[in-house]
């Protein structure tokens, strides 16, 4: 935080969620003097996760582990980049340098300047939003999730046709 707020000295971080090492966050936060800068929210119930993210100019995703990086897709169906480590199954829902930037897991250095880069660009952020709605809706579509299903079992079906059928 403290290198995004050398060039951007106005923003402001948000951090959701609960998690074991929030003390020790909230703590760091204190030490860097950080206060005015970041805020905890705690845990958001997913309806309000809307709300909150469509008062975000983008979404940072320092993942550790991830399995499939759902943070990240609600924030490209609201048309915000994302920048999230490359774990899991968050290449999957961020293109780096298209939706958004993904960059090594553990590297703070590299996940805060590439915050910058977005921040420095306004265009290229909101492109880069703009590119991740289209995607997520393309990609994640609940009826191209329903289309494959029915397909598959048009096609299992079609090799085992019911020949007679059982009462109970």
């Amino acid at each position: 935080m403290p290198m995004i707020l050398d060039r951007h000295p106005q923003t402001q971080l948000l951090i959701a969620g609960e998690g074991p090492l929030r003390d020790e966050l909230e703590q760091l936060t204190r030490n860097l003097a950080l206060n005015r800068s970041v805020q905890f929210s705690g845990w958001v119930t997913p309806e309000k996760v809307p709300e909150l993210m469509n008062k975000s100019t983008m979404v940072l995703v320092p993942s550790r582990i991830e399995s499939f990086g759902l943070v990240a897709l609600e924030a490209a169906f609201m048309a915000r980049p994302v920048v999230a480590t490359v774990v899991g199954g968050l290449p999957e829902v961020v293109e780096h340098e298209k939706t958004g930037v993904l960059v090594e897991p553990e590297d703070a250095d590299q996940l805060a300047q590439a915050a910058v880069d977005l921040l420095d660009n306004e265009k290229r952020m909101a492109q880069m939003g703009s590119d991740g709605r289209k995607l997520g809706i393309e990609r994640f579509r609940w009826t191209r999730y329903l289309d494959a299903y029915e397909a598959l079992y048009e096609k299992l079906t079609a090799k085992w046709p019911v020949t007679e059928s059982v009462s109970p």
